[in-house]
């Protein structure tokens, strides 16, 4: 597949997975064993503003071989809580304030939330009610399993700042990771 995938990850998120592997002890194994193209981006994540998805998908790809599936949402969700999550957290606390359903409020928003991390990456929400949904990730290649382990992450903190909600269905597919919100 090469760099041609036309999705996009940013220097932000790429930053950002360097350091909660490091934290969890997955880096030195992963970096030793991505191409050269991934360790490039692994070992430079400011050089570039936007990488490859398809180098994000080596590092998941890699990090699931060797640690599981489990590794990849580890580290998706610690750095979305500790690294993405903050450069958010302020649009969406105010956003909140002004909501009677948190939930649909924040996921109905999710597109623009993804924005800092993810370009290329299309986002949709639909309410069934005053507290559920649907929201699906359309991805614009087929991308492998474990890549929805990314999105563990966005509920993670999603759920936290809308003060509830849980996944209650979900379909992974190459091209479209789709998922039940219940609030």
């Amino acid at each position: 597949m090469g760099d041609q995938v036309s999705w996009r990850v940013s220097a932000t998120y790429v930053g950002a997975f360097v350091q909660s592997a490091r934290k969890f002890g997955y880096f030195d194994a992963l970096a030793s064993h991505v191409d050269p193209a991934a360790r490039a981006m692994l070992d430079g994540p400011a050089l570039e503003a936007w990488w490859p998805g398809q180098r994000l998908l080596t590092c998941l790809s890699t990090l699931a071989d060797q640690h599981g599936a489990q590794a990849v949402r580890e580290v998706s969700i610690d750095l979305s809580r500790e690294r993405m999550g903050p450069l958010v957290r302020p649009l969406v606390s105010v956003l909140l304030m002004f909501t009677r359903s948190p939930l649909i409020s924040l996921f109905s928003r999710t597109q623009t939330l993804i924005s800092s991390g993810v370009h290329g990456v299309d986002a949709r929400f639909t309410p069934a009610n005053s507290t559920s949904g649907r929201l699906e990730f359309l991805l614009p290649e087929p991308v492998p399993a474990v890549m929805a382990e990314v999105w563990s992450g966005v509920f993670d903190v999603g759920f936290t700042l809308a003060g509830g909600g849980r996944i209650v269905s979900q379909d992974i597919q190459p091209r479209v990771h789709r998922y039940d919100l219940q609030g």
